[in-house]
């Protein structure tokens, strides 16, 4: 299934459609375009290290793009670790107040403010309401989707390329029209292979929603539009790419879905014929007054004479004479499809009106008597070959027909024309219900490998019985019968809202297609006006070319293998496991008197941890353990009672043993210095389950505090708040001095002769672990008024470690966060630019403005931390509502 984005089911009932052709599916995924101006799955420019110090533009959700740098790249997990570049402010913004005729002054000045946090993340894949996944490398010439090859071929470490790629790279060159084209492709080769591989229920189409602007449609792609206008343009825009890049498989679309119409004007008195041929992929049938698709194409290639005022004028006869206008189909595709034209205008209130007429089609379509060879046939055999003498009185050659066959002639003249080369089969319904101005889209279409058929309601997809056919897509009247208990019958009869709109027929007996032989045989005229306007395309040979397979095929596959371990590793059977295991490691459970336990490798050098009793393998297997809980388990969805079971599990554990309590919170000042591994920032600022969010904390502040009920780290965090003391007395008495200028209120330690406290290579031993999560939670408030998460949960957290019950234990946590400059720092976030103007010198980040805040955040589509307090934030659309709940945690 395809995700609703709020009104574009009419996409998505024709992606489905498109999606369910097999063959089509596949070419237009293996449609090859130059790796160089890609712009979406993974970074097909340039992959891994390549990218490192590079600047790149990554497109959001919400349609925005952020210019980035890319800081390093991590092979083991495939993520980049990039630095955003500081949004700069417009004129005016951060000055509410001018006097009027006053011009608005200069930006205010923000590069006191702490830059943002660095954000690691797979850069093809992108973050759910944030990264899209497709980003470009952003050159300093015109041509901004080439690879900078010289650059990055003579820096340290990069990869360079041949001198034929390069020069090859560098000769590329799109319009604006071929680039917004090649995007379109793009997301449609990812939609299908998503589609294709992919094992989840269904896929988020959101950036192929963006890509569709190009379209132009009626109404803005994220309204209600026509599904048969986006169906035509998707494909007239797919070519316009194919045939630059891949003229093969745009030859196989134009075959697929072309055909030709032509328009005949036929002089009554010179028999002159003049031939007009139009290409077409679809046949709009008119079927106001038609009560089948029979009658709409008999309709569409009805002969029209003029006569009289209507006269046409001959170019062999130069004068106006009586002529005979014929319309008829001269090329038949292999997939037809009839756009039935339900949507007409109401002459009497010019309002554009739904018509819920019945309009019956078969499974079987045979479509020669719409032929113009047909035509011509007939003609001929109705005496002699002359319009004069083969019209009937109508002037219609269907009329003919008829009464070729009422005659009881005992030959037919088309059965010269075999019927398998006319025949179609039906193999997909596009359905609208509801009227004109608004309703819904779905189709229901045939699975060509078994026959089957299915509803395909965007994310839902259903068997449908295909007999239902008649009663779901004709549309027309239904009666509906109410009987009452004294045996009166009551007989209501209403329209149909709910009709076919787009009808999908497969030849019988396709033609084969030869990409070889239709390129040989290819006219010099082109088919289309865009052909006659441009030369045509040739991809030189040294460019490297890549295909929808090879750029999105990968990351589906990874996305698969990630579907499948969550699966297994969320069941009850595996947590009980994991519990049981760490029961037994952490001496909670005492293994059986047979049970063997010692795992230690025979070669191990270390059997047993220094300065501890705890065996190596024990170690291993805790830290294992807490890693599932803390980089898996908890990002998932758990229900209350799983989360209280093992908020429970480690509290007791981490209650009961120093050492593993001092592995843990060690290792969770270890990872503050690290990216996607840091706990503490996942927990306050990124995961999405609310329930999650409190309990980890909560886990990470009993740790802490069990932690300092050993005399070591009491010692330390006692040095480490001195140290604070004195660096603040510091930075006061050269405020005082006025000498020199003094900046912002640094996060950390910055003596030479206090940073030892907060090395992480030395922790339990000159470094203190709970100092180190102080510092970087110091950094967090600076920050955090652009994060809209961290506003409530870094609040909690920063309670949840000040509410500690143990006296001594409490008091000493409680003195050095105020050493810190905690009070002052929250005081800050509370009043923002209420703060006396030496706190906003001091704290420029925890003060900063509303209003600034909103100018320099990157606004997410959706998030769980906003959602679940039910309010708006502040920094993000203006609102003061989840403020105030910040304060009340304050």
């Amino acid at each position: 299934g395809l995700k609703n984005q709020g009104c574009t089911c009419y996409m998505n009932s024709v992606l489905q459609q498109l999606f369910m052709m097999p063959a089509l599916r596949k070419n237009l995924c293996s449609a090859e375009v130059p790796t160089v101006v890609r712009s979406s799955g993974g970074g097909a420019m340039a992959k891994g290290d390549a990218l490192v110090g590079k600047k790149i533009s990554v497109h959001w959700e919400n349609g925005n793009k952020y210019d980035a740098v890319v800081d390093r790249y991590e092979e083991a997990t495939g993520m980049h670790t990039i630095d955003y570049c500081p949004v700069q402010l417009a004129t005016g913004v951060g000055h509410h107040h001018h006097q009027q005729g006053q011009q608005p002054s200069t930006p205010p000045d923000i590069s006191s403010l702490p830059r943002d946090l660095p954000e690691e993340f797979i850069l093809s894949e992108g973050r759910p309401g944030k990264e899209t996944g497709a980003f470009e490398i952003i050159s300093n010439n015109n041509r901004a989707l080439v690879v900078a090859t010289n650059e990055s071929s003579s820096q340290e470490g990069g990869h360079p390329e041949s001198k034929a790629q390069e020069t090859a790279a560098l000769e590329v060159k799109e319009s604006p029209d071929e680039s917004s084209s090649r995007k379109l492709l793009e997301e449609v080769q990812r939609t299908f292979v998503n589609l294709d591989e992919a094992r989840g229920r269904c896929f988020d189409p959101r950036s192929l929603v963006e890509a569709s602007h190009c379209l132009k449609l009626e109404f803005d792609v994220w309204q209600q539009n026509d599904a048969s206008e986006f169906a035509m343009k998707l494909l007239d825009r797919l070519e316009i790419s194919l045939k630059k890049w891949s003229p093969s498989h745009f030859r196989y679309l134009a075959h697929t879905f072309g055909m030709k119409q032509t328009k005949q004007k036929i002089c009554k008195e010179c028999g002159l014929k003049t031939n007009r041929e139009e290409d077409m992929m679809n046949i709009d049938c008119q079927i106001r007054n038609k009560t089948s698709i029979h009658e709409a194409l008999a309709g569409m290639c009805e002969d029209e004479i003029m006569e009289g005022d209507n006269q046409v004028l001959c170019d062999r006869c130069k004068v106006k004479t009586n002529t005979v206008l014929r319309t008829a189909i001269s090329a038949l595709p292999d997939m037809l499809v009839l756009s039935l034209k339900r949507f007409d205008l109401d002459y009497t209130t010019f309002e554009t009106v739904k018509l819920n007429s019945r309009c019956e089609f078969g499974e079987a379509l045979n479509m020669k008597q719409y032929t113009l060879e047909a035509k011509e046939i007939l003609e001929a055999a109705g005496g002699g070959g002359t319009p004069e003498e083969s019209k009937s009185e109508s002037g219609s050659m269907m009329d003919l027909e008829e009464s070729e066959t009422k005659d009881g002639s005992d030959e037919d003249p088309l059965s010269v024309l075999p019927d398998e080369d006319y025949e179609y089969r039906l193999a997909g319904v596009l359905v609208h219900a509801g009227v004109a101005q608004g309703g819904h889209y779905y189709s229901f279409i045939k699975d060509r490998t078994s026959a089957k058929w299915y509803r395909f309601d965007d994310e839902d997809v259903t068997p449908f019985d295909p007999s239902s056919i008649e009663h779901e897509c004709f549309g027309g009247k239904v009666k509906k019968e109410t009987k009452f208990p004294n045996g009166h019958t009551h007989t209501v009869e209403s329209e149909q809202f709910a009709n076919a709109l787009m009808l999908f027929y497969e030849k019988v007996k396709p033609v084969k297609f030869d990409s070889a032989e239709e390129e040989k045989e290819e006219p010099a005229a082109a088919t289309d006006a865009l052909m006659e306007e441009e030369p045509k395309a040739v991809v030189d040979s040294n460019l490297e070319l890549s295909n929808g397979y090879d750029v999105f095929l990968p990351e589906v596959r990874k996305s698969n293998s990630t579907h499948s371990w969550q699966s297994f590793l969320l069941t009850n059977e595996f947590q009980t496991f994991v519990k049981e295991i760490l029961d037994l490691c952490t001496g909670r459970k005492k293994p059986k008197e047979d049970d063997h336990m010692d795992i230690t490798p025979s070669s191990s050098p270390l059997p047993v941890i220094p300065g501890t009793d705890i065996d190596s393998w024990r170690l291993g297997v805790i830290r294992m353990s807490l890693s599932f809980v803390f980089d898996v388990l908890f990002h998932l969805p758990l229900k209350n009672t799983a989360l209280g079971d093992w908020s429970k599990t480690l509290m007791q554990i981490f209650s009961s043993s120093s050492e593993i309590t001092a592995m843990f919170v060690s290792d969770l000042a270890k990872r503050t210095h690290q990216v996607y591994e840091n706990w503490i920032r996942a927990y306050t600022m990124e995961c999405p389950e609310e329930g999650s969010r409190r309990t980890a904390l909560q886990i990470f502040s009993c740790a802490i505090s069990s932690l300092l009920s050993r005399p070591s780290e009491q010692t330390l965090l006692q040095n480490w708040a001195q140290s604070w003391l004195t660096q603040v007395a510091e930075r006061e008495r050269l405020m005082l001095n006025k000498r020199q200028h003094v900046g912002a209120m640094p996060t950390k330690l910055e003596a030479p002769a206090s940073r030892q406290l907060e090395d992480i290579a030395n922790i339990g031993v000159t470094a203190t672990s709970i100092g180190i999560i102080l510092s970087y939670l110091t950094e967090l408030i600076e920050v955090s008024p652009r994060y809209t998460q961290a506003n409530i949960e870094l609040c909690f957290f920063i309670r949840e470690l000040a509410s500690t019950k143990v006296p001594t234990e409490g008091k000493l946590l409680r003195d050095a966060m105020i050493e810190a400059q905690f009070v002052s720092r929250l005081t800050c976030l509370a009043i923002r630019e209420r703060s006396h103007d030496l706190l906003k010198h001091v704290f420029p980040g925890a003060s900063a403005s509303l209003e600034i805040i909103e100018a320099i955040s990157r606004n997410e589509t959706h998030s769980s931390n906003i959602l679940h307090v039910g309010m708006n934030n502040p920094g993000v659309n203006g609102g003061g509502n989840n403020h105030a709940s910040s304060l009340m945690l304050l």
